[in-house]
Parts: structure tokens; C-alpha cells; sequence
């Protein structure tokens, strides 16, 4: 099933890399404020709580996403709730560290944990070295109940301010060869006036916002994404629209 997921970055302008966690605290509080809204399509969400929030490998990090949950299922929310590990996405310690202690506190074990797959904190990723952290996240899933995905990854091309040469195939390669969950970013990233894209940015449709009708609306990023047999290709449409 294909979702759509939310960010909604609250009263206080949350930034990727941000460590506070009143900052975290504000995004939760405008969650529970606007429930009415998003209550009635729950069922169609993710609810991507704060992007890239948070400290590296931290149990600083774990307890604010322990209090977020507590405070999101008190407010009625029963949609999966996805949280990225902290140093901006990227960081593999909160993963192993701490992410089965905050999704051991949800009562609805409905959590789902992402890694953003770009430059990477230390040693840059390398095609082998992302399939074996991937098969450490299988191993931890398996023995725990839990989810993970990569929940970014771009084109690639020392594109970016966290550049890295790892291939959508090979990111799409070490996920799958794990069971894990993956999704680029993003369909449209404009870089170019009036909404247009080029080759050299992560937007997948040349044409804004997001135009695709034939193949020479895609990027070379896009065509990859879409028309290749290990991306969009395997996607189903969601049983519930």
C-alpha cells in the first residue's frame, strides 16, 4: 500500500539537523492542534513528525521520540508515524542504538524508522558497505517487529549539499536485498525558473509541478526512478483508493 505522508514543520521553524527538542515538543503540539484536520484521512497517512530532527546515536533522541509518540497516540492519531534517525537523516547509531526502545513504546507498534542514503557521517556509503549496514537493520526488523526505510536518496553525481556517488540502483539494490522500504527524493525539486528542472538537481520531471505524461518528461534521475525494472515499476496501486 502507497501512502501519502505529511510534514508539517509547526510553530517554529524546524530545520533538517535540528537538536531541540522544545522545537520537536512545537511540532508535536501542532500535530495534536490540527487532528480534526487530518483525522479523517488517517488512513491514507504517514505522519513524518519532524524532518531530519535530532542528535546523532543519542538517547536524547530516543526519549523525545518517546515522549512525541505518547503524545501523538493520547491525541487520537493511530496512522504510522515515521521518524528519521537524527544527524541530519543520516546517522546509523540511533537506528541500532535506540530505535527499538522508542518503537517498544508505541502501544501500536506502528512505527516505521528512516535513513536518508546521501554522503553519509563517517566513511562515505559505498554500494557494499550500505548492503551490509541494510542487512543489519533486516537482522534487527526480524528479531524486533520493526520497519525500516530509506527515506531519501537522490540521483547521485556528487549532487547536493551531502554529495555522494551511490547510484538510485545501487540504494534500490541494498534495500531490497534486505526487505527494506525505499523512496527518492524527489518527484519534482525544481532548479531552474518557473518550476522547471534539470539534469542537475534531484527533481525526477523536468516540467513543474511535477509534469509527467511521456518519457521526455523525466530527468535522466527520473527515468531511472520510473521506467527502469528495479523502480516504479514494482509498485502496485494502494487496495484502498
Amino acid at each position: 500500500v502507497v501512502a501519502t505522508m505529511f510534514y508539517v514543520p509547526g510553530t517554529k521553524n524546524v530545520t533538517s539537523g535540528d537538536q531541540s527538542t522544545s522545537d520537536l515538543s512545537s511540532v508535536v503540539q501542532n500535530w495534536v492542534t490540527n487532528f480534526k484536520y487530518y483525522s479523517p484521512m488517517q488512513q491514507h497517512l504517514i505522519i513524518d513528525i519532524a524532518n531530519e530532527w535530532g542528535p546523532r546515536s543519542s538517547a536524547t533522541w530516543e526519549s523525545a521520540y518517546v515522549s512525541a509518540i505518547k503524545t501523538l497516540r493520547a491525541a487520537g492519531y493511530t496512522a504510522p508515524i515515521m521518524i528519521d534517525t537524527g544527524g541530519y537523516g543520516q546517522d546509523t547509531g540511533d537506528l541500532l542504538t535506540h530505535a527499538q526502545a522508542v518503537f517498544n513504546s508505541d502501544p501500536q507498534k506502528n512505527v516505521i524508522f528512516s535513513l536518508h542514503v546521501y554522503a553519509g557521517l563517517g566513511n562515505p556509503w559505498t554500494a557494499a558497505s550500505l548492503s551490509a549496514y541494510a542487512q543489519q537493520l533486516k537482522t534487527l526488523a526480524e528479531s524486533a517487529g520493526m520497519v525500516f526505510v530509506f527515506g531519501e536518496f537522490g540521483p547521485g553525481n556528487n549532487y547536493g549539499p551531502s554529495p555522494t556517488t551511490l547510484t538510485p540502483q545501487q540504494v534500490i539494490g541494498a534495500a531490497e536485498g534486505a526487505g527494506i522500504g525505499w523512496t527518492g527524493w524527489a518527484w519534482d525539486d525544481n532548479n531552474e525558473s518557473g518550476g522547471a528542472s534539470s539534469n542537475d538537481s534531484f527533481s525526477m520531471t523536468f516540467r513543474g509541478p511535477g509534469i509527467y505524461t511521456v518519457s521526455s518528461d523525466l530527468t535522466t534521475y527520473g527515468q531511472e526512478m520510473v521506467l527502469s525494472s528495479y523502480a516504479l515499476k514494482l509498485a502496485r496501486k494502494a487496495t484502498d483508493f
